[in-house]
């Protein structure tokens, strides 16, 4: 019984291993630059959770050569992108996005001293709203210890949660010196819907620093004669 015991506290101890190793391979640290990639294949949690918080406080303090956040995640959690912000906000890191930051993660992005956006890259913006198909398992989940009697009750609390939120998500946004508009105007975005501003956009209104437009090289290629029957399609209307 005792061996049993025994195995079943080794199996207990590798199952907490790997999702702790699966959590931390959202990171990886190169020079000076803290990778974040929650869209890695085989994650425990492939989404920005607060658990990922402490990951990034261990790691700024382990690596004070870090000076960047690259950034690349479809979201998660609204209150974990909030407190990784105020967590970067103590360091003097910037922020920088070479695939896609969006949802939960540009809360992220706004703690960043300097905010680039690669060519290519994509920042969206949503509000922070319950998902549909949590809400039941995680009424059923609480409603003893929050002493909910009926879904009405954790109804009113749900919509007292999401508005804390989102007043945390707008003090983030006008904690970076982001225009008031359009900070409003990202929250009034459905959860369903993702939008992802143009470059001049986010630049006009703070959200990027200014310097990211000069910094930008463009890409160009030779212009060629057009082929013949390039010129016969360029005779059509449908061309």
């Amino acid at each position: 019984m005792k061996l049993q015991k025994i195995l079943f506290l080794i199996a207990c101890m590798g199952i907490a291993a790997t999702a702790t190793f699966a959590e931390e391979a959202k990171f990886s640290v190169e020079g000076d630059t803290l990778y974040y990639n929650t869209e890695k294949p085989g994650l425990n949690r492939s989404f920005v959770s607060l658990s990922d918080a402490a990951h990034f406080r261990s790691l700024l303090n382990m690596h004070p050569e870090v000076t960047r956040i690259d950034l690349h995640s479809y979201g998660g959690d609204a209150e974990a992108g909030v407190e990784i912000a105020r967590i970067l906000s103590d360091f003097n890191v910037s922020t920088v996005i070479s695939g896609e930051c969006s949802s939960s993660c540009a809360s992220i992005f706004m703690a960043g001293t300097k905010r680039t956006l690669n060519p290519g890259a994509l920042l969206g913006f949503h509000r922070p709203e319950w998902a549909v198909s949590g809400l039941k398992s995680f009424y059923d989940r609480r409603k003893d210890d929050e002493g909910w009697n009926t879904p009405f009750e954790f109804a009113a609390w749900v919509n007292q949660d999401a508005m804390q939120v989102a007043a945390e998500v707008l003090g983030v946004y006008l904690a970076a010196g982001v225009d008031y508009s359009f900070a409003i105007r990202t929250l009034r975005v459905p959860q369903s819907d993702i939008w992802y501003p143009t470059r001049g956009e986010l630049v006009s209104v703070g959200v990027l620093s200014p310097e990211t437009l000069a910094n930008l090289n463009p890409r160009l290629r030779p212009v060629l004669p057009p082929s013949p029957t390039e010129e016969v399609l360029q005779l059509s209307s449908l061309y």
